[in-house]
């Protein structure tokens, strides 16, 4: 009796094969034409080929667009929180100053990495979403980050200011 995978595999093989048969596909990898393709590897590059599903509905952009902005403002905020771990050893500052940096930074990046988390876990329950309503999540994600942002300048500008 033949293996399951090994009959899986035959199966797949046969499904790609009778898909080909007639078609001008060309290779994902080098382009080579895949017409009347008995196997299921490019004779070309040897690439391991397989048909797939696939929705047009799936609009991965917007979920990008929300994941790199949010991405980028928790980075900015962990680098902010390292570097402000030097006002800690700061004498000149006074100690709620310090712990204010510190805090200011913290916050950003649990918020941010609360939120990075959130849209990276539950993405396909985001791509469920309409396209409007995607747009509208990646939009307010790029509000709170430029918002955030602003506020991160904004405290280094009143530190700046308040020093001369």
């Amino acid at each position: 009796m033949p293996d399951q995978h090994e009959t899986s595999g035959n199966d797949d093989r046969d499904i790609l094969a009778r898909w080909l048969s007639g078609r001008d596909e060309r290779c994902p990898i080098c382009k080579y034409s895949l017409r009347d393709l008995s196997s299921n590897a490019c004779p070309e590059c040897g690439s391991v080929l397989t048909l797939r599903v696939w929705s047009s509905d799936l609009n991965m952009v917007p979920w990008l667009v929300a994941v790199v902005t949010v991405a980028s403002i928790f980075g900015i905020a962990v680098f902010g929180l390292i570097v402000s771990f030097t006002a800690l050893r700061d004498p000149e500052l006074p100690p709620a100053a310090r712990f204010a940096v510190v805090g200011f930074f913290a916050g950003f990046a649990a918020l941010f990495g609360f939120v990075l988390l959130r849209l990276v876990r539950r993405r396909h329950h985001f791509l469920r979403q309409s396209r409007r309503r995607q747009w509208m999540i990646a939009g307010i994600c790029i509000l709170l980050t430029v918002s955030c942002l602003g506020a991160m300048i904004a405290s280094v500008i009143v530190d700046v200011v308040s020093e001369r």
